[in-house]
């Protein structure tokens, strides 16, 4: 029976030996086996990058974005070429993914500079959007902040307004913000206008440049324009009495349309009534 008992015991213990060992492989196999979607691992999906169907590269792009965060550098690194991708729907879905997935890469935001200049409206707008300061702190870099100016004078009128945004979020020069406001109520397109004259309603770094701006936005040919216009100085003269001064100056402008529009503010015949 003693004999019986051990042998029962040692045969108990290589079992458990065995299945423990089963495991373990299995687990190993598990942690150190590269990830994988629908079968196919982040070099798979890479290598549709160069297949001739956009729809087989939009895929691959999407499948590497879903990958990201288990090696970010390297999926940037297999992303980056597909900016330069001769579909705009490749390169619309690589911006998204490298803005959306891995923003918190040095490299992304160069890569979304790079999309900056695209042909394509909506890879430069997403673009625009997508572009963010360093997450560990400090400003814009300067060539997407020299950039962002240039798109000022896009030729579609949305990007012209998230760029004038942007600049307005994270440029630190108040002078730039304070421009690019400015050349904002000059813009063909009253959507820009309307949103440029309301950013103009806090101080400035040149605030009698503002308040120029404004009195010459009165006669705007959008009702729209004009009204805001009009609240924004409501609100800049009532906040300081240094506007009121400067509106003073104005009535006495070299330029007639300056000079008659401040001089009809000050005898109320314009400001604040509504059209």
């Amino acid at each position: 029976m003693g004999m019986e008992r051990t042998f029962l015991t040692l045969r108990w213990a290589i079992l458990c030996l065995l299945v423990a060992a089963v495991a373990y492989g299995a687990l190993a196999g598990v942690r150190w086996s590269r990830p994988r979607l629908a079968g196919r691992t982040a070099e798979d999906w890479a290598h549709d990058l160069a297949r001739p169907e956009p729809g087989v590269r939009i895929a691959a792009v999407d499948a590497l974005g879903a990958l990201a965060p288990d090696d970010p550098s390297a999926t940037l690194a297999r992303l980056e070429p597909a900016l330069r991708d001769a579909d705009a729907a490749v390169r619309l879905h690589t911006v998204r993914m490298i803005g959306y997935e891995l923003p918190s890469l040095d490299g992304a935001q160069k890569a979304l500079h790079f999309a900056l200049h695209d042909g394509h409206t909506e890879v430069r707008l997403t673009a625009v959007d997508l572009l963010h300061p360093n997450p560990r702190g400090g400003p814009l870099p300067e060539p997407a902040c020299a950039r962002l100016k240039e798109l000022l004078v896009d030729e579609n009128a949305r990007v012209r307004m998230h760029a004038m945004l942007k600049i307005e979020w994270f440029e630190e020069d108040p002078e730039s913000r304070s421009r690019a406001r400015c050349r904002g109520l000059l813009d063909p397109s009253p959507e820009v206008r309307r949103v440029a004259a309301l950013g103009l309603v806090e101080s400035e770094a040149n605030p009698a440049a503002a308040l120029r701006a404004l009195v010459c936005t009165l006669d705007d040919g959008d009702r729209v324009v004009r009204g805001v216009a009009r609240w924004v100085l409501r609100e800049r003269i009532a906040a300081s009495q240094t506007a009121l001064a400067q509106l003073r100056e104005l009535a006495e402008d070299r330029d007639p349309r300056v000079r008659n529009a401040a001089s009809a503010i000050l005898t109320n015949r314009t400001y604040p009534q509504n059209d």
